[in-house]
């Protein structure tokens, strides 16, 4: 009983070292030297989401590039998902929200034709 005890504990020792570990080498690719300076500093433009997104999931963020709503994000996960269990089709890297048009046809594309189908 206590030897199983223990081995949780390290093996829940070596997951967190093994996280944090992970998370330094990133943040030292990104140039963050510590995570006290780049918490909420929000160093960075959102590109490509609508206000309705970005004051949610992004307040205090600049957007000058308005895009992809909740509608669109949810519209992207559900075809992907259809797609994801269908042997016959590919999911191209990136998803859908880059090949769309407008906001009533959504475009994907396949191998060097384009095929498009309306929402």
């Amino acid at each position: 009983m206590k030897a199983d005890a223990d081995a949780r504990q390290e093996l829940g020792r070596s997951y967190r070292r093994g996280i944090r570990k992970g998370l330094f080498k990133i943040m030292s690719k990104m140039g963050i030297s510590t995570i006290a300076s780049y918490r909420s500093a929000q160093l960075f433009e959102i590109v490509g989401l609508s206000d309705e997104v970005v004051s949610l999931c992004f307040e205090g963020s600049d957007s000058r590039i308005q895009g992809a709503d909740f509608v669109d994000l949810k519209s992207d996960t559900e075809y992907l998902a259809e797609r994801a269990w269908d042997p016959a089709e590919s999911v191209e890297q990136g998803g859908l929200l880059k090949y769309m048009h407008n906001a009533s046809t959504t475009c994907t594309t396949r191998t060097s034709s384009r095929r498009c189908r309306r929402r």
